[in-house]
C-alpha cells in the first residue's frame, strides 16, 4: 500500500482498457471451453469445478480492481510534503486497502484454482503409472499449504482494516503499512509470493514433462501435453514481470503495477486452461476419424 508520491508507470485509462480486454478474452474462451465440456463431450469432472471457480473469481477480482483503479492512482500520486491528513482522506485510505485486499484474495484464488484444475486433469492421465501417481500426491500435498499462504500474503503485508492502520505520530502520512519496516516486509513478501507462484508452476509442469519423456503414450496426447506445457510457461513469465517491475526508485512498491500484472497473470491462466480444451477437442476429433473411436479421454 503505497502512500508516497511515486513515478507512476501505468496510465489509468490504459490500465482499465487492458485488464478489461484480458477479462473479455478469458471469458470468451471460457464460454467456449464450457460448451465443449458440457455440450460436446458431456463430461464434468473435478478439474471443471476448479475451472468454474477460477472464472468466477477472475470476474469478481477484475471488478474490484476496476473499482479500485482511481484509488490506486490517487494513492500513488500522494505527496507527503503537501498532503494534510483529514478524516475523509483516512476513510479513502481504508476503503482502498479493503478493496485491494479483496482483489488480491480473489485473483489469488483464480491462480490456484487453475493450478488445481490442471493438477486434477493430470491425475486422470496417470492411471497404471504408480510412481507418477505417488508424485502427483506429493505435488498436491506441497501445493495445499503454499496456496493458503499465497492467498494470505496480503494480510501479512497489512493486517489492518480500520483506524488501527494509523500510527500515533506526527507524520503527515502516519500509515503503519507504509513505514520503512513495513515497506521492507512488503517487498520480502512480494518476492516470496512470486517464488511460491513459480515453484508451484514448476511442480505442475513436472507431471506432463514426466509423461512426455518417461511414459509411452499416444503421439496425439503427447502433442496435447506439449501444448499445455508451452502455454503454462506464459503464466510464469507474467509472474516474473510482476515481481521484476514492482520496486519504485523511492523504495516503495508500485501497487498499481503489482495489481495490474496479478490480474493479467490470472486472466492468462484462465486463457491457457481454456485453450487446452480446444486443443483436446481437435485431438479427439482427429482420433475419432482416424481410429473409429480409439484413443484416450480428453481433458
Amino acid at each position: 500500500m503505497a502512500t508516497q508520491k511515486a513515478q507512476v508507470r501505468l496510465d489509468e485509462i490504459g490500465f482499465k482498457a487492458t485488464i478489461g480486454a484480458f477479462l473479455g478474452v478469458a471469458i470468451a474462451l471460457a464460454v467456449g471451453r464450457t460448451y465443449i465440456r458440457i455440450i460436446l463431450t458431456h463430461r464434468i469432472t473435478v478439474d471443471d469445478g476448479f475451472f468454474f471457480l477460477a472464472v468466477v473469481t477472475l470476474i469478481a477480482g477484475t471488478t474490484t480492481l476496476y473499482v479500485d483503479v482511481p484509488y490506486l492512482f490517487i494513492q500513488q500520486n500522494v505527496d507527503p510534503s503537501t498532503t494534510v491528513i483529514t478524516p475523509a482522506f483516512i476513510q479513502f485510505l481504508l476503503r482502498s486497502l479493503k478493496i485491494q485486499s479483496a482483489t488480491n484474495v480473489l485473483l489469488s484464488v483464480t491462480l490456484f484454482s487453475v493450478k488445481y484444475s490442471f493438477l486434477f486433469f493430470f491425475h486422470g492421465l496417470l492411471r497404471r503409472v504408480r510412481w507418477l501417481t505417488i508424485w502427483w500426491w506429493c505435488v498436491l500435498v506441497m501445493m495445499v499449504p503454499l496456496s493458503i499462504i499465497f492467498m494470505c500474503c496480503i494480510f501479512i503485508v497489512c493486517p489492518y482494516f480500520d483506524e488501527r492502520v494509523l500510527t500515533e505520530t506526527d507524520f503527515l502520512l502516519p500509515v503503519k503499512c507504509s513505514t520503512p519496516a513495513a515497506v521492507r516486509r512488503e517487498n520480502d513478501i512480494l518476492r516470496a509470493s512470486a517464488f511460491m507462484d513459480i515453484f508451484t508452476d514448476v511442480l505442475l509442469i513436472s507431471i506432463p514433462v514426466a509423461l512426455l519423456w518417461r511414459v509411452r503414450i499416444p503421439l496425439q496426447r503427447k502433442l496435447m501435453l506439449g501444448g499445455i506445457l508451452s502455454l503454462s510457461i506464459l503464466t510464469m513469465i507474467v509472474s516474473i514481470v510482476r515481481i521484476a517491475g514492482a520496486d519504485l526508485p523511492n523504495g516503495m512498491v508500485d501497487s498499481a503495477w503489482v495489481n495490474f500484472w496479478l490480474q493479467i497473470e490470472a486472466a492468462v491462466a484462465v486463457i491457457v486452461i481454456s485453450i487446452s480444451a480446444y486443443r483436446s477437442l481437435f485431438v479427439v476429433a482427429k482420433s475419432s476419424h482416424g481410429h473409429h473411436g480409439g484413443g484416450g479421454k480428453s481433458p
